[in-house]
């Protein structure tokens, strides 16, 4: 007897929780494919400067801040082109010479004191002040000040993106506002700790559905950097625009650009065994530990066997990188007639 299957139309899962989607890899080539069927695409929350502030109805007014500072982006990104037709331009060579430009950040923090005067304190006021430009997006400076004109936090970079979407299918993975916000989330999950204490910036909100993202800006008051975190080395990555971007003040605050190397880390238990095999104190200390790991690998029922290997497998291919021309020579001939 023959069966009628009936047609059905195909239902697509999409992350619901997208901070854990973004801790577990990086790179993403369909990041619009889901995003886009969000209502809410947001990493991280405010500043805790800003929370603190609310006594009452905290939720709400943790909501209304950051429904305050996405109309703020989508107001900057399309008075942009209005500003480049009349020559103004967000250049760095203009800036400070340009009354249009002082008028233009007048403008924005009125409007972004009248969207926050039922959220913010009596006598709180904000103030945007444009700080930047690069390939992707405007940098402005957002400072926080109560009734006294004294900041009550240190001032925060707000990037607006040009795009809310990377146009170019190339850069999409590794550029602008979607890819940003990933490569934010996961280095932070992945150093454990807030960044300040890190070489970068501490990173607070990206929202991707308004295109910005709020950062600390980078000057003299910046958190100093107290332990470099080696994201090259430890996540297996490389980066192009991390090695020219210069650091301000210590401080690395563009995360655009990040590519996986082939045997990126993106598994906390891989780079827990990679760490400590990076950070043996000796060479006779790290031969009894690699001794240790494979004798344990030699057991098929050991736990999280194949992450000690990659483990493994890393570490020897950094420690590869590190010889000389002839070290390396010698090395492969060693592992051919061994």
């Amino acid at each position: 007897m023959k069966v009628k299957i009936s047609h059905t139309s195909s239902i697509h899962c999409y992350p619901k929780r997208i901070k854990r989607f973004f801790q577990k890899n990086l790179n993403y080539h369909h990041y619009d494919e889901y995003i886009s069927h969000m209502d809410r695409a947001i990493v991280g929350n405010v500043p805790k400067e800003i929370i603190n502030l609310f006594k009452q109805n905290k939720k709400e007014k943790i909501l209304a801040f950051q429904q305050s500072l996405a109309d703020m982006a989508m107001y900057i990104r399309k008075n942009r082109k209005r500003m480049e037709k009349e020559h103004i331009g967000f250049m760095e060579s203009d800036i400070y010479s340009s009354e249009k430009i002082k008028l233009f950040e007048k403008e924005i923090t009125s409007l972004f004191n009248e969207k926050l005067r039922d959220v913010l304190p009596q006598g709180y006021r904000v103030e945007l002040n444009y700080a930047n430009s690069g390939g992707f997006a405007n940098v402005f400076r957002l400072s926080l000040k109560n009734s006294k004109d004294e900041k009550i936090m240190h001032d925060k970079a707000l990037k607006v993106y040009y795009f809310v979407k990377e146009k170019l299918l190339l850069n999409a993975p590794y550029h602008n506002n979607y890819a940003e916000a990933n490569s934010w989330t996961f280095l932070k999950y992945f150093v454990g700790h807030n960044l300040d204490k890190t070489q970068f910036t501490n990173h607070y909100i990206s929202d991707m559905k308004s295109g910005y993202c709020l950062t600390d800006f980078a000057d003299k008051d910046i958190h100093p950097v107290k332990k470099i975190f080696n994201f090259k080395k430890m996540l297996r990555v490389s980066n192009d625009d991390y090695e020219n971007n210069k650091p301000l003040f210590g401080k690395l605050y563009d995360i655009g650009g990040i590519v996986k190397d082939i045997d990126f880390i993106n598994d906390r238990v891989v780079l827990k065994y990679y760490k400590k095999l990076c950070n043996r104190n000796s060479e006779k200390d790290l031969q009894l530990y690699l001794d240790i790991l494979n004798k344990r690998i030699q057991n098929p029922k050991t736990p999280h066997r194949d992450k000690i290997i990659k483990a493994i497998k890393c570490f020897e291919k950094e420690k590869f990188k590190q010889l000389s021309p002839w070290q390396k020579f010698m090395s492969i001939l060693n592992s051919i007639f061994s």
